[in-house]
């Protein structure tokens, strides 16, 4: 099988639990399997999200830079730069299943990417609470145990983290996104009844929640030697030394007892050593050993006689606790969680109260003053899971979710990658016969349309902002410059790092004309469509009636010089492009309209079927009859020939799109060669706040049904509920697909 791991950190450069289980499970894997691994590092002195190849251990390793840590709120469980680089490597590696060990620091929109957009089956393994806590521990802010996730307890804790403000609002999104992620989870891995009953508990269905005991590469720790008979008995810890291991208790216990002891801590407590050695009073039987590599293990449990993890939160199932029985080593640790799951009292350790010091100190002292009650402890190296083991049960679970992996009739990105906002469907200044508002066969006035509240932009826009938007489209239905709030989306687009993506008629009405207006468009746009549909005057104004041909492309001309002086003095870039509706009486003015674009360094030629909307337009179609259609195939041949061999100035070819011939008897209609381009990834808000499935013209679309509104629900409620993802898995079937003039040949979308 080809297995993909992925981790939020991995050997050599981090040690912790979690990345040593996954690095061990990975190499034992890659013995039968091909295994990959996706991962990142934080390296200050590499640019951000470039990634690094290796080969190690017969394992492929992606690390991608992640260097910053000054996280906001959405930034701990979101990142769009993440998902781009895990798609990549999906695409790279086509793995058989994506085995998620933490997603902390990635971003949790990997599992539907994987499941939904790639059709991946997908297992977790549960190292903590941190998909439900954002710290990952469920400690509150005074260090006590947390009850478990709740909007009032995790607002005041985030409070208290984050510098920013934090409303409810973001607090009950990021509960709602966490249940839409575990859906993508097809299996969830519990090495410790703990931590699968809180799962349970959480909502997870039981049949999804397996309790699998961690694995170990047993022969890497062989028993100790027996026990010093003489000599100061030496505690030992071993981990990472922050407070909620519970260090601190240790060292005020130990500190407090008398008697022949030595305390030795394993782990990098460099940056907090004046504080621990207070805590300690300096006591000169305590030593800091220093960080440690995995491969020391062996080294640092030989030099003791008990081990102590003092955690202070419900730990899951701790690898230094089993690695401390297979070298056959007694424990003390608190009496709580996945510890006390693997320490029982008298018989291969001991426990006491989680957080008790005095209780701690007394346990400490009675040991030191009869060693010989180590004797009757039994440590048993048979009580740890072997990694064979465990990858065997692995492997069991990964083939038995390998009937669940499909190519998705429409792959259902997690976000949108582009939203349309409706903003100003009643304001235009043309009538172009073929528009579904504003055409003179319109019988309702288009100045009853409302305009959509800037309001609504702004605020799905910052909430869509980190899961992934690319693009805003302002209204596609008028003129969108026309919009009273236009400056303000472009402030918006500006501050969110979000690119707009316009489709204007050309004619840059008022505000200072075609120049005040490219000043201000150039910096936030992606691409600007003008809508062109013929080179000779009295046809274009046919077609688009007021637009004023001549001033029109002379506009555009005027946009591409100003466009092209931007580029060269500041390197950003964008796109350009003439958008053409194909029909009947502009179809012998492509050709001539084609090298107009070419000729003025235009990037892209874009058009689409007329979508027949009035009955007075049927005999515009060029789908309405076989030699009709025969007409569009022989023009689709003219037209690639002349982009393929016809250059601009400085020879960049043009780019066609949609330009594709009319198959009326073979184009089949069930989905299985074509994919409709806006389901999963796109999204339309009405002028009204509706949420709206499709592009194509307003009576239609509403024909689709009902997905609601963003004036009384979150925008990922809609995007992420039942009934949109309903229509996205059956797409096709609806009258209006089955006659859509948009859908693309499957191998065309597979590359997009």
């Amino acid at each position: 099988m080809k297995i993909l791991q992925v981790i939020h950190g991995y050997p050599p450069q981090y040690m912790a639990g979690s990345e040593v289980y996954t690095w061990n499970l990975s190499r034992h894997l890659t013995g039968s399997h091909q295994v990959s691994v996706f991962t990142r590092i934080e390296n200050p002195y590499a640019a951000p999200y470039r990634t690094t190849d290796s080969l190690e251990d017969g394992v492929f390793v992606r690390r991608l830079n992640k260097p910053g840590r000054d996280y906001t709120f959405r930034d701990k469980y979101l990142d769009h730069r993440v998902d781009e680089a895990f798609r990549a490597m999906l695409r790279k590696t086509k793995p058989d299943v994506v085995h998620f060990g933490h997603l902390s620091h990635l971003s949790t929109q990997l599992p539907a990417i994987a499941r939904a957009e790639f059709g991946i089956p997908t297992v977790l393994t549960i190292h903590d609470f941190w998909m439900y806590c954002f710290r990952g521990q469920l400690v509150r802010p005074d260090g006590g145990l947390c009850d478990g996730p709740s909007v009032a307890a995790c607002l005041d804790c985030s409070r208290h983290f984050f510098k920013e403000w934090i409303d409810q609002g973001q607090v009950e999104a990021r509960l709602r996104h966490i249940r839409d992620v575990v859906e993508h989870l097809d299996v969830c891995l519990a090495p410790s009844r703990t931590v699968a009953t809180f799962f349970r508990n959480q909502g997870v269905p039981e049949q999804k929640v397996i309790f699998s005991p961690y694995g170990f590469d047993v022969n890497r720790i062989t028993p100790r030697k027996t026990p010093r008979v003489a000599g100061p008995l030496r505690f030992g810890f071993l981990g990472r030394v922050i407070p909620c291991k519970g260090i601190h208790v240790l060292l005020e216990a130990f500190h407090a007892t008398q008697g022949r002891a030595t305390l030795d801590v394993w782990g990098d407590a460099s940056s907090d050593r004046r504080w621990l050695d207070a805590l300690c009073g300096n006591d000169p039987r305590v030593t800091f050993r220093g960080g440690y590599h995995n491969g020391q293990i062996q080294e640092a449990l030989d030099d003791m006689d008990l081990l102590v993890a003092p955690s202070l939160w419900l730990e899951n199932s701790p690898l230094v606790i089993q690695e401390a029985l297979l070298a056959e080593l007694p424990v003390i640790t608190s009496d709580a969680g996945g510890m006390a799951e693997l320490v029982q009292d008298g018989r291969n350790g001991f426990l006491f109260p989680l957080g008790d010091v005095g209780a701690l100190r007394g346990l400490l002292q009675r040991v030191m003053d009869d060693p010989g009650r180590l004797g009757a402890l039994k440590p048993d190296r048979g009580s740890v899971r072997t990694i064979a083991d465990d990858a065997e049960a692995c492997v069991a679970v990964y083939q038995g979710l390998a009937g669940t992996r499909r190519t998705p009739a429409l792959p259902m990105c997690p976000a949108p990658r582009r939203v349309t906002f409706v903003t100003n469907p009643g304001l235009c200044n043309l009538h172009c016969p073929m528009c579904d508002t504003h055409s003179r066969y319109a019988s309702a006035d288009p100045k009853e349309l409302p305009l959509l509240d800037f309001d609504v932009v702004e605020r799905v826009v910052l909430e869509l902002a980190q899961r992934g938007l690319q693009e805003i489209l302002p209204s596609t239905m008028g003129e969108p410059l026309l919009y009273p709030d236009f400056r303000r989306l472009l402030e918006l687009a500006a501050r969110t790092g979000v690119k707009v993506n316009l489709t204007t008629n050309g004619t840059f009405p008022g505000r200072g004309g075609v120049d005040a207006w490219t000043a201000a468009l150039l910096p936030v746009v992606s691409d600007v469509k003008f809508s062109v549909n013929a080179i000779e005057p009295a046809v274009a104004e046919r077609v688009m009636p007021g637009a004023g041909a001549r001033l029109q492309l002379q506009n555009i001309r005027r946009y591409l010089e100003l466009k092209c002086r931007r580029e060269t003095e500041t390197g950003q870039t964008s796109t350009a492009t003439v958008q053409a509706t194909f029909m009947e009486s502009t179809l012998e003015e492509l050709p001539r309209l084609l090298r107009w674009a070419i000729a003025n360094g235009l990037d892209r030629f874009k058009g689409h079927q007329l979508w027949v909307t009035w009955p007075q337009m049927e005999a515009e179609s060029l789908r309405r009859s076989h030699e009709a259609a025969a007409r569009w195939n022989r023009m689709v041949d003219v037209l690639r020939e002349i982009a393929e061999h016809e250059t601009a100035p400085n020879g960049k070819r043009i780019r066609l799109e949609n330009v594709e011939p009319i198959r009326l008897d073979s184009e089949p209609r069930d989905g299985t060669a074509t994919r409709c381009p806006f389901l999963g990834r796109e999204a339309w808000i009405e002028a009204d706040g509706t949420f709206q499935v499709c592009c194509c013209p307003r009576g239609e679309r509403k024909a689709f049904g009902e997905f609601g509104s963003v004036l009384d629900a979150p925008f990922m409620d809609l995007w992420t509920s039942l009934r949109y993802r309903d229509f996205v898995e059956g797409w096709g079937r609806h009258p209006n697909c089955l006659k859509c003039n948009m859908r693309r040949p499957v191998e065309e979308d597979a590359n997009d």
